[in-house]
């Protein structure tokens, strides 16, 4: 039986593998930490919307769940009397089933020996096998890559502009920032208009951005906003921001890129000349902001 269990177990491979793993944890520990660091604000104002939620509607769950209590209360007898049947039967089979189990094992020592070791095996070189790609924190790039006037100019108005003024004619309140990307893609912009709420499909803008530096001001239909969000529509993307902030009705500077929040980035540099450039990676893309 030693010989077949050394035919499966190599000492020296099970010792890289673990080897290997000890290795990595500190990095899968800090991963974790570094996510959880990083959402934390949105989980909480999440856990506060629902807790809002679940406070307004308290009155119905309590409702529905004394009126299940009843039902139960109703129904426990002929509960029980199943479940005692059950319990019974079980009872009643449980030596069968056990001497089958110790039978099987007695006649088959080696295959559920075989069986045990290859299970072990299988999960070590499946924890082995997870990527370590670091994802890059916010840095001091070396060069600047790109020059940037922070002068608040006349802008030139995004065609959404003339579709939103359709929605609220009196707003007067402008998302500006300037871009730089090598190639055409769709920017959207989430917003919120109270404090408590998180972001809503309701109150977003979608519009087309050009390839190359260019600068957008593009119309809110609100007259405040506390949370605002930059999508990018574009997967694998170097984009460089800068000169964000809004204007008209809610001035805001927008600039301290170490307060926003980032989504399915894959590395992110705060450049000396105040800019920042992103690397998108798929799925949802983004930074947000929450307007203090």
């Amino acid at each position: 039986m030693k010989d077949k269990i050394k035919e499966f177990i190599n000492k020296e491979k099970l010792m890289e593998v673990v080897n290997k793993v000890k290795e990595k944890a500190p990095i899968y520990t800090k991963k974790v930490v570094s996510k959880v660091k990083e959402k934390a604000p949105v989980y909480m104002a999440k856990l506060k919307d629902v807790a809002l939620k679940i406070k307004e509607n308290a009155p119905i769950y309590l409702a529905k769940l004394k009126e299940q209590a009843i039902k139960i209360k109703e129904n426990a007898p002929v509960y029980l009397a199943k479940l005692k049947e059950q319990a019974i039967k079980i009872k009643e089979n449980a030596p069968i089933y056990k001497e089958k189990c110790v039978n099987y094992v007695k006649n088959n020592k080696k295959q559920v020996i075989v069986g045990c070791v290859i299970f072990i095996i299988a999960i070590l070189l499946l924890i082995a096998s997870v990527p370590s790609k670091k994802k890059q924190d916010i840095t001091q790039a070396k060069v600047p890559t790109q020059v940037v006037h922070h002068e608040k100019v006349a802008l030139p108005e995004a065609k959404v502009i003339e579709e939103t003024e359709k929605l609220s004619p009196d707003s007067n309140l402008f998302f500006n920032f300037t871009a730089t990307a090598k190639n055409a893609f769709n920017y959207q912009i989430f917003y919120t208009i109270k404090d408590e709420v998180w972001y809503s499909p309701k109150y977003v803008i979608s519009f087309s951005g050009q390839a190359g530096e260019n600068t957008y001001k593009i119309k809110i239909p609100a007259e405040k906003v506390y949370r605002i969000r930059l999508d990018f529509d574009a997967e694998n993307e170097e984009i460089t921001v800068s000169n964000i902030y809004l204007s008209g009705d809610q001035n805001a500077d927008l600039n301290n890129f170490n307060d926003y929040l980032f989504n399915d980035i894959a590395e992110k540099t705060i450049n000396k000349d105040g800019s920042l450039t992103v690397i998108t990676k798929e799925q949802d893309p983004h930074i947000g902001y929450y307007i203090k």
